[in-house]
């Protein structure tokens, strides 16, 4: 099956319908995401100046929650192992 997309990897289902993966969506993701809050904290300081220490602080208790989380998955992982 040819594709057009040369970096695309091409699977077929058993309906025949063929669905295209391409492997720039999670860079694409990653660098989007990053901009955007950097986009939104320069927006926060331009709206209201105090209001982008609120949005630093709410980023970092989500940070540290996810950190908390992944710390914990990998502890009950390593102790299955």
């Amino acid at each position: 099956m040819t594709c057009a997309l040369p970096s695309a990897n091409v699977r077929v289902h058993h309906s025949h319908i063929a669905v295209i993966t391409v492997g720039i969506a999670k860079p694409l993701l990653v660098v989007v995401t990053i901009v955007g809050v950097a986009f939104g904290l320069y927006e926060a300081w331009l709206f209201a100046g105090g209001l982008v220490f609120l949005m630093v602080a709410m980023l970092g208790v989500v940070g540290v929650a996810m950190a908390t989380v992944i710390y914990t998955i990998r502890k009950e992982r390593d102790k299955e192992k």
